[in-house]
């Protein structure tokens, strides 16, 4: 489909937060027959609304934004284009895609500070600017993508996708562990053979069995001997041996990097995903690459106060399990106080409190979180459950020692007290720094 596609078509956006307002900012140069479906009123006059779903879903096309459920409507002949699919049509730059459970957000901001040193480069997708606002910039787009973006592709080809990791979430919304999969495997689905693909060494066995066209490297920071097996000849592993990173092919290993050149500043992992990308893309390596001010996105594990030798860390964007266990033993403290809450978004958390026998001193578990209450019981953490986190931060302050660390890595979305988890962070930073300064 070329943008003429669009001249003068009737187009419906399908929700109007960031996507659907850049989808219209878009689209509406191309026809003056768009109208937009949102259940709230939309100031602009302007914009023609349409409160009738039944007629909406009438037009040529509708552009639906990721966070809609549209599974219901889709055997219905409707046009849907995704967000992705519109942005390929349009942009004519290179592109660089990751997705995965967690890490992504940090990875492709850490890939965007390095790669900007040598290229026009522009960062967005389901971070910072919506993607479809990323359309006539740069010379390289880096787009971090959900499984809502992605699940609904059907064109969207990257010259270059990258799956950081993979693990159960969003099971409220996906029906099951293999929906959400292929939901991120839309990334791959439709490359071709000239385009790459990055992906864990732990889902070869999933990639073996699919067979995407691009061509595939692997990386492990600690590959185990049964996943190296299965290896083909020809394929590529990107791994960490003896403190180096390492390029494996046709059975033999060639070293990249000294690990000692990438800064502590977040997991070993994300650098060895960051390190494999410069290779891919051709990026020679030196110690200028790593040089970087680079700080922490905000809610991930953010060192935020001092008070009487206990740390404070606001860690809210963790919602799934796997992010808040890497936050533990990145850590790594016997004195830890560990702060969890949210909706589990279908996902059993057991395997989050037994992990943290031995390894936390206390759990305190806010909002609608009965389960890990019963889970702490049923495997001996000490808990306590509060209703909201102002209770929580009054019961901190009561029990908390010198050399305590206080993790606030809640393991669960915040739909539940709060609008997104970036409302969540700040509430709980600002519940601690006022009473630090009470005092």
């Amino acid at each position: 489909m070329m943008h003429k596609n669009f001249i003068n078509k009737k187009i419906g956006i399908w929700g109007f937060g960031l996507v659907g307002k850049s989808a219209y900012k878009l689209l509406s140069k191309y026809t003056d027959k768009i109208e937009v479906f949102d259940q709230n009123v939309i100031e602009d006059k302007n914009i023609n609304q349409n409160f009738n779903l039944e007629t909406f879903l009438n037009n040529d096309y509708i552009i639906v934004s990721p966070g809609i459920d549209t599974r219901k409507y889709r055997n219905l002949g409707i046009n849907f284009l995704s967000e992705v699919d519109l942005f390929y049509q349009f942009y004519k730059g290179h592109i660089i895609a990751l997705t995965g459970t967690v890490g992504k957000t940090t990875t492709v901001n850490l890939l965007h500070q390095i790669l900007e040193k040598y290229r026009s480069v522009v960062l967005g997708g389901n971070v910072g600017i919506p993607m479809l606002d990323l359309i006539n910039t740069g010379s390289c787009a880096i787009l971090e993508l959900s499984s809502f973006q992605l699940e609904y592709s059907e064109q969207f080809a990257p010259d270059l996708a990258i799956l950081t990791n993979f693990s159960a979430n969003h099971l409220d919304r996906h029906t099951s562990l293999e929906e959400y999969f292929l939901a991120k495997y839309n990334l791959f689905k439709y490359q071709n053979s000239d385009q790459k693909a990055l992906v864990p060494l732990s889902l070869i066995d999933k990639f073996n069995l699919l067979k995407p066209k691009s061509e595939i490297f692997y990386f492990a920071t600690n590959p185990k001997e049964f996943e190296i097996s299965k290896l083909k000849e020809d394929d590529k592993l990107l791994y960490i041996r003896d403190g180096f990173v390492e390029l494996m092919s046709h059975n033999l290993s060639e070293t990249i990097i000294d690990i000692k050149l990438f800064p502590e500043i977040t997991y070993l992992e994300n650098w060895l995903i960051v390190c494999a990308i410069l290779h891919l893309e051709n990026i020679k390596f030196n110690e200028t690459n790593f040089k970087i001010d680079f700080k922490v996105p905000e809610h991930r594990l953010e060192k935020f106060a001092n008070y009487k030798g206990a740390i404070f860390y606001n860690d809210s964007k963790s919602t799934v399990i796997e992010s808040t266990l890497n936050a533990i033993n990145k850590i790594n403290s016997e004195n830890l106080l560990l702060i969890l809450g949210g909706l589990s978004k279908g996902i059993d958390r057991s395997d989050l409190i037994k992990n943290c026998v031995n390894k936390v001193k206390k759990i305190y578990i806010f909002g609608k979180a009965d389960d890990l209450k019963q889970f702490c019981d049923i495997y001996g953490v000490a808990s306590e459950k509060f209703d909201n986190l102002e209770k929580v931060t009054e019961q901190i302050f009561c029990d908390i020692k010198e050399g305590d660390q206080i993790l606030f890595s809640p393991a669960g979305s915040s739909y539940d007290l709060f609008k997104n988890y970036e409302e969540r962070g700040k509430k709980f930073k600002e519940l601690i720094l006022e009473h630090i300064n009470s005092v």
